[in-house]
C-alpha cells in the first residue's frame, strides 16, 4: 500500500521514513515490561498484514494510564468519529 504511494508522496518533499505509522495503547497499570513489549509486536505484526507494510515503518508506544484518570485522560480524549470498537463495560 505505502509503496503504491510512495511517488506521490515524494513529489510533496515525503519521504519513506516519514510515513510510519504510530500505534498507542493506553491500559491500566500492572503489566511487565516483557508483556507490553509483546502487546506492542502482536498489535505491529497484525498492522503490518493488514496495511501491506514492512514492520520498520511502524513504531508502538505502551502508556499507562491510572485508573482514577482513565475518563479524563482516555475516554474524554477520543474522538468518536475515530473510534471504531467501543469498550461496553
Amino acid at each position: 500500500m505505502i509503496k503504491q504511494l510512495l511517488p506521490a508522496l515524494e513529489q510533496n518533499g515525503i519521504k519513506e521514513g516519514n510515513t510510519m505509522p504510530h500505534i498507542s495503547v493506553k491500559m491500566y497499570p500492572g503489566r511487565t515490561d516483557e508483556t507490553k513489549k509483546k502487546i506492542a509486536e502482536k498489535v505491529r505484526d497484525c498492522l503490518v498484514e493488514e496495511m501491506q507494510m514492512e514492520p520498520k515503518y511502524f513504531s508502538v508506544s505502551v502508556e499507562e494510564v491510572e485508573k482514577a484518570d482513565w475518563q479524563t485522560e482516555v475516554v474524554e480524549r477520543i474522538k468518536e468519529k475515530e473510534l471504531y470498537i467501543k469498550a461496553d463495560f
